[in-house]
């Protein structure tokens, strides 16, 4: 539990600091700017968490029984 509250802090900071890039670049264009990057930030993150994580450790095992 503690890796995945680690994982999901982690994921805010880095796609808190790319949301943040994303509205820079969008500029005016977006409606309601900050909602959007605060939206995409914790999307991400539980993600990251949920989905793109558990993929890499069966990815990882996976590659470790082949070199065995």
């Amino acid at each position: 539990m503690k890796q995945k509250l680690a994982q999901f802090t982690g994921g805010v900071i880095i796609y808190g600091f790319f949301g943040i890039i994303m509205v820079i670049i969008a500029g005016d264009e977006l409606e309601n700017r900050w909602l959007f990057a605060g939206i995409w930030t914790v999307f991400m993150s539980v993600v990251h968490v949920l989905v793109m994580e558990p993929l890499r450790q069966r990815m990882a095992a996976k590659n470790s029984k082949q070199v065995k």
